[in-house]
């Protein structure tokens, strides 16, 4: 029950040192956010020269 409760929390052998696939999902997911934010200021940007 505990794990089905708190299916994000890792055990401590692992926390300590990340695996390279969490790594990389988490530079992913960055990466991502730097685009969404990039795309809606040059969609601010295009608004107003229009």
């Amino acid at each position: 029950m505990k794990a089905m409760d708190s299916p994000l929390v890792t055990p401590h052998s692992t926390s300590s040192a990340p695996s390279p696939v969490q790594r990389s999902l988490t530079t992913m997911t960055k990466s991502k956010l730097k685009i969404l934010q990039t795309s809606r200021e040059a969609y601010r940007v295009l608004g107003q020269t229009l």
